[in-house]
């Protein structure tokens, strides 16, 4: 029952928090290791949604080494973004 609020608020905490460089913006998030890294992520993200989940959040992009936050809904196993690590650790400062 509360299922939804809980969405609706992560996704208002999350589309606040931007990704960037840390040094130079007031970005939260890093980049992650390399722009493969970042286009591998997106990958995992769209085949999800292609396969029925909901993407709450986010822009199925990459910008160089960086990600958008994203939120996914009705991930499920079998799915690589359910099976596999979707992120590259980064610099962060949130």
């Amino acid at each position: 029952g509360v299922s939804q609020q809980l969405v609706e608020r992560l996704k208002a905490v999350a589309s606040k928090v931007k990704a960037g460089d840390p040094d130079t913006t007031d970005a939260k998030i890093g980049c992650v290791f390399s722009a493969a890294s970042a286009a591998n992520i997106v990958s995992m993200v769209q085949e999800a949604v292609n396969d029925g989940a909901e993407l709450i959040l986010g822009d199925l992009k990459a910008n160089g080494a960086f990600v958008q936050p994203h939120i996914v809904l009705g991930a499920k196993p079998g799915q690589r973004m359910w099976d596999r690590e979707s992120f590259g650790p980064g610099k962060s400062e949130w």
